[in-house]
């Protein structure tokens, strides 16, 4: 075989020029971008703790989150090396053939010296403020190549950067993947609940829902005259950090969790002279405050680079007071169902929970006990709740109707069977205290859940970062002119005449390619 044939044989890429060569590539990049989004739709369709165990914390998801950041870095290595070889080590030297092909090309033979006719040209371009380079070859012909807006060229290159640095803000701080997480906390009002990740606990103080109010005239609210609009919520909460019980300010005692809302819950245990005592036999864990905040739906709070929104809020109990005859006072916190029940004007309790109002007669002289063991005295309980009461009619649930709510108390009587039975007997508005028997009820209030959603987004700076590097880019590239000059001066073949060409690139979008040229010309020595 002769060496020109070996010399056509391609010489083979070694294993790391592939690698390079696959990163760098726009289709495998497009397709990695597909598989993650692929990824990203199915978590979206789970709870968010388990898409994080099946999805964001997988080795698989995770690799494909570094071979997409693997292959922007590579395109970017790769424009930036295009792009500084074209800035530092340009073309300057081109043929005659090229010349001519160049848009609103020019030529003009005068009798001059070539160092004399580049020289005008050069004066001509640089008074213009361009940027010129020179070379002259070993036959006595002199290229130019006159530039401005250099900084054009870089603006792709710089919107490469800044979408690595987007790649790696959503993989470190907004992906669930790494750094970032989002979940949301249920805290009762006058409880506690513990987030993990941070290691705080949020205390609910107090929630209140913010109405406004509109006139509404409709057949099927006849008798209603205000519809009520939910407007806002407000939790008002404060920020605790667990510390030694030598050194709590507040000691809260764990209590057990819900399936529905793992976060670990916590009431303040009481206490004596002795210390803290706890009451249910939880765990104890020492608190001490870092800061208090007013949360709402747009006006989230910001503890040690968490963020607090105001989510939703879910009805939970109702506050009620009782006094016997006997003038003992008891309060009673009614839990209510979660979900409204269709068949009812309201929320129903979820258990029968008895009131004492009188206690039971002693049994009379002669009276057989088993007989006097029937009378359970005079017990009242609460069989629903309304969210509106107006003018003595319960109104439907629901968040139009929402700011005087109402419970309805029955008496429970039992019969021989042992059969429970609940005899209404009225409602009770919110604040109001009515009397029954020789006792008294009040309605004291609704308790809720308030519902944060906790965000963990320390990539947020990077993005706005990205976001910044990007439009940098973007003015670079669309909006700086860049203009791009060439010129060529051939000397005459009697020694006393030059031939000089001037053009443009065929990519110039301009109106003017020939008034450019034209300008030049005449810079020529006559």
């Amino acid at each position: 075989m002769s060496d020109s044939t070996k010399a056509a044989v391609p010489e083979e890429k070694g294993v790391a020029a592939q690698i390079w060569s696959l990163l760098g590539s726009i289709k495998f990049a497009v397709g990695i971008l597909l598989l993650i989004a692929a990824a990203s739709a199915w978590g979206t369709t789970m709870e968010m703790s388990e898409a994080y165990e099946r999805i964001w914390s997988t080795v698989w998801y995770r690799a494909l989150l570094g071979i997409i950041l693997l292959s922007a870095v590579v395109c970017t290595v790769d424009r930036f090396d295009g792009v500084l070889r074209r800035v530092r080590e340009p073309k300057v030297e081109v043929s005659r053939k090229v010349m001519g092909s160049l848009k609103g090309h020019r030529k003009k033979r005068v009798e001059s010296d070539p160092v004399l006719a580049a020289d005008a040209l050069e004066a001509h371009l640089r008074e213009r403020r361009f940027d010129v380079r020179r070379v002259e070859s070993g036959s006595g012909e002199i290229s130019l190549l006159a530039r401005k807006g250099v900084s054009k060229l870089f603006g792709a290159a710089i919107v490469h950067v800044s979408l690595v640095i987007l790649i790696v803000a959503t993989i470190w701080g907004v992906s669930p993947s790494f750094g970032s997480y989002r979940q949301n906390m249920q805290v009762r009002e006058g409880e506690f609940a513990w987030e993990r990740r941070s290691n705080i606990w949020v205390g609910c103080d107090d929630f209140e829902i913010i109405y406004s109010e509109e006139d509404i005239d409709e057949p099927q609210h006849e008798g209603v005259d205000t519809y009520y609009k939910v407007s806002d919520y407000i939790s008002d909460v404060t920020f605790y950090e667990p510390v030694p019980l030598s050194e709590a300010e507040i000691v809260v005692e764990m209590i057990d969790q819900t399936a529905e809302w793992p976060a670990p819950l916590g009431v303040e245990a009481a206490r004596d002279d002795g210390g803290p005592i706890a009451s249910r036999g939880g765990e104890l864990v020492g608190l001490r405050k870092l800061s208090d905040s007013v949360v709402k739906v747009n006006q989230p709070a910001h503890v040690r680079d968490i963020d607090y929104f105001q989510s939703a809020y879910d009805l939970d109990a109702v506050r009620v007071t009782v006094t016997n005859d006997r003038g003992v006072t008891e309060s009673h916190d009614i839990q209510l169902q979660d979900a409204m029940d269709p068949s009812t004007m309201g929320l129903p309790p979820r258990r029968t929970v008895p009131l004492l109002i009188e206690g039971p007669d002693p049994p009379a002289e002669g009276e057989d006990a088993a007989e006097g063991a029937m009378d359970q005295g005079l017990m009242v309980t609460v069989m629903g709740m309304v969210q509106r009461y107006e003018d003595g009619m319960a109104l439907p649930a629901g968040s139009m109707m929402t700011p005087d709510p109402a419970v309805q108390v029955a008496q429970i009587t039992v019969d021989d069977q042992g059969r429970v039975e609940g005899i209404p007997i009225g409602w009770v508005e919110q604040g109001e205290t009515v009397a029954i028997g020789e006792g008294r009820l009040t309605f004291d209030e609704p308790i809720y859940y308030t519902i944060l959603e906790v965000r963990h987004q320390p990539g947020v700076w990077l993005l706005m970062v990205g976001f910044a590097i990007a439009g940098v880019g973007l003015v670079l590239a669309f909006w700086v002119p860049f203009r791009e000059i060439r010129a060529k001066v051939v000397p005459g073949r009697d020694g006393d005449t030059v031939e000089a060409m001037v053009g443009l690139p065929r990519s110039y979008r301009g109106d003017d390619a020939g008034e450019i040229t034209a300008a030049a010309m005449k810079a020529l020595p006559e």
